[in-house]
């Protein structure tokens, strides 16, 4: 939910200095209390008009406004004192349609978040009640003017606790944003880190094979080892281009997805002795997000396989049809002891986050076999 209208203006005016705005509440309320006795006259003594002393009152509901926010119950009290010393002159007195002063201090006693400012503004304007039912027995005239100020101030603190209510409702929502771009900045440091997993630890056991190998192949075919150690090189810069594109978050180039696994499986065959193939291929369709899921699940699986693994040879399968993707990799090895490291329940996660599922475990074959599904969007893999 957001809340928009009359809270977007209160926003304006927090933005702006408050003593600009309460000296302008206070120049305002001093300019409307003050327009009566500009524009009426005094019917009980035309001739010497309104004098100085009915006029104070006035300046004792304007003036204190300057000071509502830090002392709102102080200046609550004072505005109601004026408001009693104005209408014990009544009607001798310059008619005031709407305490307006009245009005602005007891809007902001509703508006307080403070629980002890709102009660002792309660029993100021308890107080104030009593004694305008005071004034209505002794002076029956009195019932109208009475009878609208309560109304007017009524309607002033139901206001103040509404805007106030909008304004918590704010403030949560703010908070909650707030927390929510925390919780973003973990995810995607977690991501990061995931990534940051598979790509080393691809490429680092691509690059102990390929060491390994090298050395033996010095004597029986110096081409071969030659080519060794040049895919040692280009796996090296392959990793660090990589870790750049994961440390910069500002990347603008594509991950690597579904497209990217058949030269993943070429570059992991052609690092050693043992053979990697791709026996079935079909992209699908699935999102970019997807694809980079589904080549991590190939990646991780082949880093196993080179890393733990006794078997000489791992298949990869890949078929999407539209609706899952599904993804095979089993090598022919003899499992004897199995841990999920930190790679596998990594995947798995962000598996099941995608709703699909993963396992990974001993095939019927006997090797050890790596499985996920991946549920397909409509949306063309990016």
């Amino acid at each position: 939910m957001r809340v928009r209208g009359g809270l977007e203006a209160d926003l304006i005016t927090e933005r702006a200095p408050r003593w600009a705005v309460d000296g302008g509440i206070a120049l305002a309320v001093l300019v409307a209390h003050s327009l009566p006795f500009l524009v009426t006259v005094r019917e009980s003594a035309p001739e010497t008009g309104w004098t100085v002393w009915q006029y104070l009152p006035v300046l004792l509901m304007a003036l204190p406004l300057l000071w509502r926010r830090a002392h709102p119950v102080a200046v609550l009290a004072l505005v109601l004192l004026g408001m009693g010393l104005y209408i014990l002159s009544d009607p001798d007195q310059a008619p005031q349609p709407v305490p307006y002063g009245t009005l602005v201090a007891v809007y902001t006693v509703a508006e307080s978040r403070s629980r002890t400012v709102r009660r002792w503004g309660a029993a100021l304007l308890a107080s104030a009640a009593f004694f305008q039912a005071v004034d209505v027995v002794l002076r029956p005239p009195s019932l109208e003017t009475a009878s609208r100020s309560l109304v007017l101030m009524a309607t002033a603190w139901f206001l103040g606790r509404h805007i106030a209510g909008r304004k918590e409702i704010a403030q949560r929502e703010r908070r909650e944003r707030e927390r929510e771009s925390e919780r973003a900045a973990l995810r995607e440091r977690e991501r990061i880190a995931r990534e940051m997993h598979d790509v080393l630890g691809h490429t680092v056991s691509l690059m102990v094979v390929q060491a390994e190998s090298g050395p033996l192949a010095v004597e029986k075919n110096p081409k071969r080892a030659v080519a060794a150690f040049d895919a040692i090189a280009d796996t090296g810069r392959t990793a660090m281009d990589q870790v750049r594109s994961l440390v910069d978050l500002w990347q603008t180039e594509t991950p690597p997805g579904t497209d990217d696994i058949p030269e993943l499986v070429k570059r992991t065959d052609e690092a050693g002795e043992r053979t990697v193939r791709l026996v079935a291929f079909s992209r699908g369709r699935g999102s970019a997000e997807e694809g980079a899921v589904a080549y991590r699940v190939v990646q991780e699986a082949l880093t196993n396989f080179l890393r733990h693994s006794k078997g000489t040879v791992s298949e990869v399968s890949v078929a999407g049809d539209g609706v899952g993707l599904r993804i095979t990799v089993e090598d022919n090895g003899v499992v004897e002891e199995m841990s999920v490291g930190n790679g596998l329940r990594n995947l798995r996660g962000r598996v099941e986050s995608l709703g699909g599922w993963f396992r990974a475990g001993p095939a019927p074959t006997g090797g050890f076999r790596v499985e996920a599904e991946i549920p397909e969007s409509p949306w063309p893999c990016g």
